[in-house]
């Protein structure tokens, strides 16, 4: 009998959803859209929209450190990249609610970790407190976040990544950067500064390990595309693989335990295909859809990968040791943009008709 996959709740968004993230531990999910950023808890209920005032904030996507998370029983902080050139930081600090009437910044009430789960939520109080990251060539500025501000350097985003308090950047464009938490430029790769990604690749999904010390990116343009590895403290390539001729790099994620990534790839005809690769960048093993993959996601806990298929939105659960499918009777019936998993049970996923999915997986096992 195969492992289950069934909605536990299906929740309305402003607009087409295009990222989300699970927060702590799956107890709150953060979506983005071309609005700004919802965040629900897994009753389904609004607990946060950002921004409240002022133009809306387009997000193309969000990141946050997995392993602090996990491991600090924190919230958070969550990056946000939008389709207008910003890089925000979102601190979601505890504050004792009798503070509530002396901050200023957008606050909602939610449990901090599992320890506060048996508390009233009124007990505590949350409050929001944006920063904005400006990013140039040579160097990055860190300012207070101002709503009414334009949007500082334009910058072509396609992929975001964040671990021990890194951010790594993947552009439209030949760049690849690796930025500090505080928004401070650490490494960038670009022809123009004698520093060319390899083959000059473009396109960029970029993926880091739970530690922070490989980068992995994959790059998706017209020509041959490339997986390849990064150094984060000295930003130097180690070993890269050039795919066939066809084949782009849609999304990566990175496996639990240095065990290497998983990556989506489209190929001619729209064909979507999974490959893991050990850190070496040498295939371990590979699976062929014929839909192409719209979304994929790593548990950083428990060895699971998930995948969304084609237009009517499947989701596949499969195991990253070895391919096998899990699970896979479950169709959203609206393409999946994005996808997140937690504990090896909870599955968050950004659809395109406006909603955020909130699934659970349960092995025959359970």
């Amino acid at each position: 009998m195969a492992d289950q996959l069934y909605t536990k709740q299906w929740i309305r968004t402003h607009q087409a959803a295009y990222t989300t993230v699970l927060l702590a531990q799956g107890q709150y999910i953060a979506v983005g859209t071309e609005q700004g950023i919802e965040i629900f808890d897994t009753t389904g209920k609004r607990r946060l929209d950002y921004p409240t005032v002022g133009r809306p904030l387009p997000i193309l996507q969000l990141a946050i450190d997995q392993e602090k998370e996990r491991t600090q029983e924190t919230i958070g902080p969550l990056y946000a990249a939008t389709r207008t050139g910003q890089l925000i930081r979102l601190e979601l600090r505890r504050e004792p609610k009798e503070q509530q009437s002396q901050l200023h910044s957008a606050a909602f009430t939610i449990a901090a970790d599992s320890q506060n789960l048996e508390r009233d939520p009124d007990e505590w109080q949350f409050q929001l407190h944006p920063r904005q990251l400006y990013g140039s060539r040579h160097e990055t500025l860190f300012e207070d976040f101002d709503p009414q501000q334009p949007g500082g350097i334009e910058y072509n985003w396609r992929s975001l990544s964040a671990a021990t308090d890194l951010l790594a950047i993947g552009h439209l464009g030949p760049a690849l950067e690796l930025l500090d938490s505080d928004g401070h430029l650490l490494g960038r790769r670009h022809p123009k500064e004698g520093t060319a990604t390899v083959v000059e690749g473009k396109a960029w999904s970029v993926a880091l390990n739970a530690q922070g010390t490989v980068l992995y990116a994959g790059s998706a343009h017209q020509g041959i595309n490339r997986v390849a590895t990064l150094n984060t403290h000295t930003f130097d390539f180690g070993p890269y693989r050039l795919l066939e001729e066809g084949q782009r790099v849609a999304t990566l994620a990175a496996l639990p335990q240095d065990q290497g990534i998983a990556v989506a790839l489209v190929e001619e005809m729209s064909v979507g295909r999974v490959v893991v690769y050990n850190p070496e960048l040498e295939p371990v093993w590979d699976y062929e859809f014929e839909e192409p993959i719209t979304a994929l996601t790593v548990d950083p806990q428990e060895p699971l990968l998930a995948v969304g298929v084609g237009y009517a939105g499947q989701i596949v659960v499969m195991d990253p040791r070895d391919g096998r499918i899990l699970a896979s009777d479950l169709y959203l019936m609206t393409m999946v943009n994005d996808l997140d998993m937690r504990n090896g049970q909870i599955l968050a996923a950004a659809t395109e008709d406006g909603h955020a999915a909130l699934i659970h997986y349960q092995p025959t096992n359970s």
